[in-house]
């Protein structure tokens, strides 16, 4: 099972409160406002969600830790090559069709953009330190292709 670090929810959250709405019953924020108005205060101490912060915790935590596990069909192809009969007759040497497809299907229970997550800061290729983490990136595109090959 895939464990990935969502830090887009975690960011949210960071930002909301550095632009004073550190009083989320008042003013709630995004996604998380109705996760957030339950977090731990001394009058709800019966809670898992933590109590809002102003300023970065160093605190480990699996908070916001996810399943990333997903299945996705990746690339599909498919091909014709016309048999030499047809070819003869229509004065060809060579008739092919094909279609493919990359990213056309995705299973996750996920939230984030795309749970197969990467990450690349500035043409940085040392982002082997950083896999698992979910840094909001694109995700990936799905694109479709047909074509026709012909030759005479």
């Amino acid at each position: 099972m895939k464990h990935l670090f969502n830090r887009s929810i975690f960011l949210t959250a960071a930002v909301s409160l550095l632009l004073g709405c550190a009083d989320l019953d008042e003013k709630p924020v995004g996604l998380l406002a109705p996760e957030a108005l339950n977090r731990w205060t001394p009058t709800n101490t019966n809670t898992d969600v933590p109590k809002a912060a102003v300023g970065r915790t160093r605190r480990v935590s699996t908070r916001w830790v996810k399943d990333g596990s997903f299945v996705r069909m990746k690339n599909l192809a498919i091909g014709y090559n016309f048999p030499k009969p047809v070819l003869e007759k229509l004065k060809i040497s060579k008739l092919r069709i094909y279609a493919s497809a990359q990213n056309i299907l995705t299973f996750t229970k996920y939230k984030g953009y795309d749970p197969e997550v990467n990450y690349s800061s500035d043409g940085n290729t040392d982002s082997n330190r950083n896999l698992g983490l979910d840094y909001g990136s694109y995700p990936n595109a799905k694109s479709y292709t047909i074509g026709l090959n012909l030759g005479f």
